[in-house]
């Protein structure tokens, strides 16, 4: 199975051999022991399940060799919806799943939007595959949008304003442990998310002052305050701690936000708004697991994207500058012909991207991507691998129109990203049930005629919802 996360592989195989089923998690941290390990399980017949990253398989020619020479039953994505909507930051997904020839191929995901289906099932390295959905419709979570103050002040904001900004910032950090409190008393745990790394270090810190403050360990209310993000070396512990004890609060970044399968979560907090409508469908989807109740609430601001924004629409390069590069690139000599023929796999056993190791499988299919979102190459996704048929090559096209049409594809995938941020503020800023209408982008067709009877989300019940939670 491909996983997205290596602290999925880990509870998937956890989980799998708890069962008795043998199964192993390889990631870019498995030791040569592990490694060594797997590999006699794999010749022996003795794994059942093996989950590892589409990088350690992308990177790792010879293993992936090993895993054809003996007949991959089956092909599993995890998390299958990210097949689209991590397509243009991580190649390697797309391109794992060319690497392994199974036939038989299963892809999995609770939020998959009826318009990816399609680019899903071309990149997972399917044709015409059984598509079967199962109901959306989860009542026992009590969703809530919360919208907030500006949390940070850009340019001469007045005192006023920053004051404001100052006590909104406090009063959620209040809020936010008064429900973790709940969540305690209900034997349950808190998850906050954040859309950073750093913001996770820092809010888990205000947290754990605020605990302080009140002294909470003094009337018998202690949480244990963990921060979880890509860049921790302890996530494997703060998983077990998750799992195993009850009061815990993890603040985390998307990293925590899938496949965490915990009974016991009765709280989700977005501290600062939600980057996508799937993100967002998937970490309140940890809540609640056992049946009973679960709030979730986002704390949101148009603004909270400001900076995401930025730096979408900064990766744009203009036409002058996308010219010049294809210039440079593919017309410097006047004879140069990089069209590609057969394997893409084979441009990688030749300079330059020979020095590059490991990385270079990931910049030949990520160029060429870019190359075919311009038009100057045809993808051909029918084979194993993609093959890459020229439509033109390169040194007999105009430098001036090859930099337009480069130009016009990083614009298009820049409105693309952007759309995914609008998508997420119109869903908090819209009037009608939440629950209605996460049904109406992810459900099965059943969901787009059933009613949600005695929906308890913050547009049906503003008076009641979170009651108990208060």
């Amino acid at each position: 199975m491909l996983v997205p996360l290596k602290g999925l592989g880990r509870q998937h195989a956890d989980m799998m051999t708890k069962a008795g089923v043998s199964a192993l998690a390889l990631s870019s941290s498995s030791t040569t022991a592990e490694w060594a390990r797997c590999k006699t399980m794999i010749i022996e017949k003795a794994l059942c399940a093996l989950f590892i990253s589409p990088e350690v398989l992308s990177h790792n020619s010879s293993f992936a060799k090993l895993l054809n020479e003996h007949n991959i039953a089956l092909l599993c994505f995890d998390e299958a919806h990210l097949y689209n909507d991590w397509y243009l930051w991580r190649p390697t997904m797309s391109m794992a799943a060319s690497l392994v020839s199974a036939q038989r191929r299963l892809g999995l995901t609770a939020t998959m939007r009826r318009r990816d289906q399609q680019l899903v099932v071309r990149r997972t390295g399917m044709s015409t595959p059984i598509v079967q959905r199962g109901r959306f419709l989860r009542s026992n979570l009590l969703l809530q949008f919360l919208k907030r103050p500006a949390a940070l002040t850009f340019g001469r904001a007045s005192v006023a304003d920053r004051l404001s900004a100052a006590t909104e910032a406090k009063w959620r950090i209040a809020r936010t442990l008064r429900m973790a409190i709940k969540a305690r008393s209900l034997q349950g745990n808190t998850i906050v998310y954040v859309p950073s790394r750093a913001q996770a270090e820092t809010v888990c810190k205000q947290l754990v002052q605020a605990a302080k403050d009140q002294k909470l360990v003094a009337v018998g209310a202690a949480l244990k305050f963990r921060p979880y993000h890509a860049g921790r070396t302890d996530r494997s512990e703060v998983e077990q701690l998750f799992l195993s004890q009850r009061g815990v609060v993890v603040v985390a970044t998307i990293a925590f936000g899938l496949g965490v399968d915990c009974a016991h979560v009765r709280v989700i907090i977005h501290f600062s708004g939600a980057r996508s409508l799937a993100e967002y469908a998937q970490q309140v989807g940890r809540g609640g697991r056992d049946g009973e109740d679960a709030y979730c609430l986002c704390f949101y601001n148009p603004s909270d994207s400001q900076g995401i924004r930025r730096s979408i629409e900064s990766a744009v390069l203009t036409t002058s500058t996308t010219t010049a590069l294809m210039r440079k690139a593919a017309f410097a000599s006047g004879k140069l012909n990089v069209a590609v023929r057969g394997d893409v796999r084979d441009v990688c056993t030749v300079p330059p991207f020979l020095e590059m190791g490991a990385g270079g499988p990931t910049v030949v299919h990520d160029a060429l991507e870019d190359l075919a979102a311009a038009k100057l190459v045809d993808i051909d996704y029918s084979d194993d691998y993609p093959l890459v048929q020229p439509l033109a090559v390169l040194d007999r096209q105009d430098a001036r129109a090859a930099g337009r049409l480069l130009s016009k594809s990083m614009k298009s995938a820049a409105a693309q990203q952007l759309a995914v941020l609008d998508e997420a503020l119109d869903f908090m800023e819209a009037d009608g049930c939440l629950q209605r209408r996460l049904c109406d982008v992810f459900g099965a067709p059943d969901d787009l005629d059933a009613p949600v009877e005695s929906c308890r989300c913050g547009m049906c019940e503003p008076a009641t919802i979170g009651a108990g939670f208060a």
